[in-house]
């Protein structure tokens, strides 16, 4: 048996599509889906007698199927409780359609069909312009594009317009795939660097003698740079069709204005005469074990092991997706406590995968520094293939079940998410199987997880894989595709999630729905009552600690305190602990660094008292386990051995420490790799204990909050919880001043390292109400931001294909009186580009001190960077950001809406007058991270 041989049409020059009504009558394609037995078939929305072509299918928890007469799937998922609209288109195309010679093809497609049609020729541009944000992203068995937006009807009909254009009319030029060559092979190499993805990789390779899944995403390095653009506007024609696609509107739009447009736009493309290739190559029984070892450059040892295992949707591969969570559990798991827990292992993890053929269900362990690689990976395999031997209980099934329950239930009320998570099940076969999985998740049984666990998990099932590092480089049958249309045909779904207010997030708006309170301890919190979705609250609480004096020589203990206190209370275990956040659909996220301590809590109002409870009884009552911190130790001492040779590691510590001169006792000092591993391995109890009772308090609390409560209850409550917490050090908060540094450059050696990064940074006196902080934001975003439309990006990504990824930025503090500013220019790419990337940023940006922006330039940075924010702000957590600012700087919305009237008052010679004044080339710290010799053979 071979791979499938597929027949390579050398298509002719890409032909412009005109849509037109007198398409709609030359061939109707049969729908896919049927309706449910026994389901009325009436459209819930009322747009299928609308005239518009579109015939409604079904309908699931608020999600509505239409179809089109060329083939095209629609769903529609309205709900205004955010003020954004998330637009997904789902290919049914990705690397497993690739024939021999076209690896890497589907990935390369993605990337050109941001290089435009003709009636969109920069495609990024206008998302840039309109502050869209968006993707393209690439995996086995499909691709999707998405953006997401500020809710106008203009953004709404742009995006579905162009998404239908270029699934017809782009370019697929051969000057635009001589472009984008280097750019791949950059993306190519960044994922080289990572050891962990190498080895999946290989075990994967090794995993799969003939079937697709077997082939990386990104392709083999020959195929892309020899690929046929004849055979990839084939590829494009094969595939990038209506019935081969799936169109997702999503968010708070007008379900039947958004079937007028896509009628107008996608329903006058032609039903396509051609019949798309038959999968038809299966995987056969593996008959023995077999075993990869990969040797490279590097510090941290990993290894692996993956099974074959059904396809998704199946009840067998639900099965399998509890028994990683049983086994990966970061705190009950079977890897946890006979892996992690004694020391063996420094961290593991294992998944199933879900896709529309058979995959691989995978487990992982990072060795620690002075482990020995063939003992972990036996430990490794002692835990999956000892499952018969100690079969799963009632009681780990219970807890996984509840911990998917509570992960599935927060992952679909986000809209936004949502859509995207649906182009998984799309790709799986039917976007309903989101919804069938809960129901098999629902009746698993302990028989279910032990049957599927001991048909799979045997030795000549299995492929292990060893990753070592060096310093000199030198049978169980699994069935096919399955048929789910009687369960799906049974499935009515659950209740829909509750739906949230529409909420406007404009500077006024949020202004005015702002609310504060004065908290014990001359705190305060700012709260915003809304109706989110699924009842969501999120409250979020800074505590602040501590003065110079105090915290000299206390480096990293309020981050570490931070990640302890989730591993133990006077009255809970760390399993406990995790058991009652997810009986309460609730998470807690716990940070700490500088001054300050952040407790974020997203909850539902069902849950909300009790979830704040907890959240107290955590900050307040952790007991700092002696054992769970050698755990965490182990932890980051394996990860700093991974970041060791790591161009971005090296790069960004340096960095670090040239933009903080601070001594080496103050708690601003940066460490380089040397010092935190030392000062991890010096981290103990005593001294954690003795930092959080003396300095931790709820004095000068500032707490946001945004859902549906009452504020003046809420900060009765708080007081309540927290108001007799006083800390024994006082707060003093110490000033951030700006520091100039001496211009130098340097390159930091990574042998072996496929990639490299370049970063450049110049520290500026500045502060958010400096007069120039509104040109230099512009200025900034035209010169290095705004995604895929900027100076920097279109000379070093579009023109030259040196570097997959690259962009320019700045900072500026926020508190009266502070001025540490930094610009920053930063860029990827391999080690022969990296002096190249250098030299084309610098030349960049004296172009732009030379000549100056333009007013189209300045027009459009204006518009995106002002619609980028009101985006932002349509999500609850960014809420919660504005609040912050507002309670602790005095930046609150109006503040905001003032800044937004500065960009749209700016002149021209304001942004480039003041973007001379702040950038200087010759005055830039340049750190450089690659391979050397491999850049200084290249000349």
């Amino acid at each position: 048996m071979g791979k499938p041989s597929f027949p390579c049409v050398i298509a002719p020059k890409p032909r412009k599509i005109r849509p037109s009504m007198k398409h709609l009558t030359k061939k109707f394609v049969l729908m896919l889906l049927v309706l449910p037995a026994g389901a009325v078939a009436e459209d819930p929305l009322s747009i299928s007698a609308g005239g518009d072509g579109f015939e409604y299918v079904t309908s699931v928890e608020g999600i509505h199927e239409y179809s089109l007469p060329n083939g095209l799937q629609v769903l529609l998922f309205p709900d205004n409780a955010q003020a954004r609209v998330t637009v997904n288109v789902t290919y049914r195309v990705g690397s497993m359609h690739e024939n021999y010679g076209e690896t890497g093809m589907a990935h390369l497609l993605e990337h050109l069909l941001f290089k435009g049609t003709p009636d969109n020729p920069d495609i990024p541009k206008s998302f840039n312009e309109r502050g869209m944000g968006f993707n393209g992203t690439t995996w086995l068995d499909r691709t999707n594009y998405f953006e997401s937006f500020e809710p106008t009807d203009d953004n709404l009909e742009w995006a579905l317009r162009m998404e239908a254009d270029r699934m017809v009319n782009s370019f697929i030029a051969y000057e635009d795939l001589q472009s984008e060559f280097s750019v791949v092979r950059n993306e190519m190499e960044r994922g080289e660097n990572s050891p962990g993805r190498m080895l999946d990789q290989r075990v994967r390779a090794a995993a799969f003698e003939w079937h697709n899944y077997g082939n990386s995403t990104i392709g083999a390095r020959s195929d892309v740079e020899g690929v046929d653009i004849g055979r990839l506007q084939a590829f494009y024609r094969t595939y990038y069709q209506t019935d081969n696609a799936t169109l997702i509107v999503a968010g708070d739009f007008d379900p039947r204005e958004a079937a007028s447009i896509i009628s107008d736009s996608f329903g006058t493309i032609p039903a396509p005469e051609r019949e798309l290739p038959r999968i038809y190559t299966v995987e056969p029984a593996q008959d023995g074990e077999r075993l990869v070892t990969l040797r490279r450059v590097g510090k941290q040892s990993l290894v692996m092991a993956a099974y074959h295992i059904p396809a998704g949707a199946t009840k067998e591969n639900t099965a399998l997706d509890a028994v990683s969570r049983i086994l990966a559990d970061s705190s009950r798991g079977r890897l946890y406590r006979k892996m992690i827990e004694p020391g063996i292992a420094a961290g593991a993890g294992a998944r199933a995968d879900a896709f529309a053929f058979p995959g691989l269900f995978t487990l992982n362990a990072t060795v620690p520094v002075d482990g020995d690689t063939q003992e972990v990976l036996d430990a490794l395999l002692d835990v999956s293939e000892g499952v018969p031997a100690e079969p799963i209980t009632e009681e780990e099934l219970e807890w996984a079940r509840l911990a998917m329950v509570s992960n599935y239930d927060n992952a679909i009320k986000n809209v936004g998410s949502l859509a995207r998570i649906l182009s998984e099940s799309i790709a799986a076969g039917d976007w309903r199987y989101l919804f069938l999985y809960k129901d098999q998740l629902d009746a698993l049984t302990v028989e279910d997880l032990n049957a599927a666990a001991a048909k799979h998990f045997k030795r000549s099932n299995r492929t292990a894989g060893m990753f070592i590092p060096t310093e000199s480089p030198d049978r169980a049958a699994v069935a096919s595709r399955s048929d789910q249309s009687e369960e799906l045909a049974a499935l009515a779904g659950r209740q829909s999630v509750s739906a949230g207010e529409e909420f406007v997030p404009s500077p006024d708006n949020i202004a005015a729905r702002t609310v504060r309170q004065e908290l014990a301890g001359g705190g305060s919190l700012w709260a915003i009552e809304k109706k989110s979705r699924g009842d969501r609250i999120i409250v979020s609480l800074n505590l602040f600690f501590g003065s110079e004096q105090s915290l000299a020589g206390k480096h990293g203990l309020a981050g570490y305190a931070a990640g302890q206190l989730q591993r133990g209370t006077t009255l809970y275990t760390r399993d406990e602990l995790a058991t009652e956040w997810n009986r309460l659909k609730s998470d807690l996220n716990l940070r700490g660094g500088g001054q300050r301590i952040n407790a974020s809590l997203q909850t539902d109002e069902a849950n909300f008292e009790e979830a704040l409870a907890l959240m107290a009884h955590v900050l307040r009552e952790p007991v700092f386990d002696r054992d769970q911190l050698e755990e965490a130790k182990r932890s980051a001492l394996a990860s700093i051995a991974g970041a060791r040779g790591q161009p971005q590691s090296v790069v960004s510590v340096a960095l670090s420490k040239a933009l903080s001169p601070y001594p080496p006792d103050h708690f601003r000092y940066a460490m380089d790799l040397d010092e935190q591993e030392e000062m991890i391995r010096n981290m103990n109890r005593d001294a954690l204990a003795e930092f959080w009772n003396s300095h931790i308090g709820y004095k000068g609390a500032i707490a946001l909050a945004v859902g549906n409560f009452d504020t003046a209850a809420l900060g009765g409550r708080l007081d309540e919880l927290f108001g007799d917490w006083e800390a024994a050090v006082d707060y003093l908060p110490a000033p951030n001043q700006h520091h100039p540094v001496q211009a130098r450059e340097e390159w930091l050696d990574t042998p072996d390292k496929a990639n490299g990064f370049m970063v450049a940074a110049l520290p500026v006196p500045l502060n958010v109400r400096d007069a120039d902080y509104a040109p230099l934001v512009i200025g900034t975003r035209i010169f290095g931001g705004g995604g895929l439309s900027n100076r920097l990006i279109n000379r070093l990504r579009q023109k030259e294909g040196w570097s997959y990824g690259a962009g320019g930025g700045m900072n500026a503090s926020e508190r009266s009186g502070d001025d540490s500013g930094a610009l920053f220019i930063q860029a990827i790419a391999a080690p022969e580009n990296l002096s190249k990337v250098r030299g084309g940023a610098l030349e960049e940006l004296q172009r732009v001190i030379d000549d100056g922006f333009t007013p189209e330039e300045l027009q459009d940075a204006v518009d995106g960077a002002i619609s980028g924010d009101l985006n932002s702000w349509s999500s609850d957590a960014a809420l919660t950001g504005i609040l912050s600012s507002g309670a602790e700087h005095g930046l609150d919305a109006q503040w905001y809406g003032a800044l937004h009237e500065q960009y749209r008052a700016l002149t021209l010679d304001d942004v480039n007058e003041t973007f001379r004044k702040y950038y200087a080339a010759d005055d830039f710290l340049i750190f450089i991270g690659g391979d050397k010799a491999r850049a200084e053979d290249a000349g």
